[in-house]
């Protein structure tokens, strides 16, 4: 007996299902999510410091 679709397994059509699932979550949350990425980046950059500003990492702490 053939399997469905000219010898493809059923695993085969299910993983496809699921992955079609996946991208279209994705298709509908990303344009939600990235402005809020952007703005919670934006914000963070606007708090940082000259150095952390420059380089894109913290200040180091001085030994005292």
């Amino acid at each position: 007996m053939a399997g469905p679709a000219g010898g493809a397994v059923e695993g085969q059509h299910l993983a496809y299902i699921v992955q079609w699932f996946f991208f279209g979550l994705l298709a509908l949350a990303a344009p939600v999510l990235l402005p809020v990425l952007d703005r919670r980046a934006a914000a963070t950059r606007a708090t940082a410091g000259p150095e952390e500003q420059r380089t894109g990492q913290p200040a180091p702490v001085s030994a005292r």
